[in-house]
């Protein structure tokens, strides 16, 4: 069964928001520009990590803006668990399409800036599928430019590097929902080794 269609959308601009310096600096400008009328996205997936969604969080809180958080798992698509070479057009086509059927109103935007080469983003083919707006991309706004106006703007994460996907750096091929379990237990076991050395530490200079 098709889902229900949305009802009519209190928001005029809906950012999908990563907690990254690009959709912040847009997320920020659209608050600011339309206050309640805008909203920022968080789509919290099992390829996103959890400093990603702490500053996501704090970027949101120190500005003051509307967010909500979806969660959903593109690793249902074969596409994307298996890491295919068009994977990230997949995934972006997936999460891109829910925020249409949640907000038909209201302009989807991101945070693609100028400096993003689509032959390296297939992702960006799935953005103009679906008409999502760039305003950066649009504007001919850069990644040293962003940076620029992300610190006029006040935001903490103005200085903070580019953080992709965590299957940008796993092979083509990889099952990606096999790869972040163990991805996870290795970081599961060291930060409980980080624990126990510290408690050590901890009793030795008592």
């Amino acid at each position: 069964m098709s889902p229900s269609p949305a009802p009519p959308s209190p928001f005029e601009i809906v950012t999908a928001f990563s907690g990254g310096v690009d959709s912040s600096t847009v997320a920020t400008i659209a608050h600011r520009a339309l206050g309640h009328r805008a909203l920022a996205v968080f789509f919290d997936t099992p390829l996103i990590d959890d400093e990603d969604r702490a500053w996501a969080a704090q970027v949101a809180h120190d500005g003051g803006f509307a967010l909500e958080v979806i969660e959903l798992n593109p690793l249902t698509i074969d596409e994307v668990r298996f890491n295919d070479p068009l994977r990230c057009y997949y995934c972006k086509h997936a999460l891109f399409s829910e925020l249409k059927r949640r907000y038909p109103d209201a302009r989807i935007c991101d945070g693609t800036n100028a400096d993003d080469d689509p032959a390296r983003r297939p992702g960006m083919r799935a953005l103009a599928e679906l008409g999502v707006c760039s305003p950066l991309r649009c504007c001919g706004i850069g990644k040293e430019e962003v940076r620029s106006m992300a610190r006029r703007l006040g935001l903490a994460n103005a200085t903070r590097p580019s953080r992709p996907c965590r299957a940008v750096s796993l092979p083509h091929g990889t099952d990606l929902a096999e790869a972040l379990v163990v991805d996870y237990s290795k970081r599961e076991a060291r930060r409980q080794a980080e624990l126990r050395n510290r408690s050590q530490c901890d009793i030795a200079s008592r």
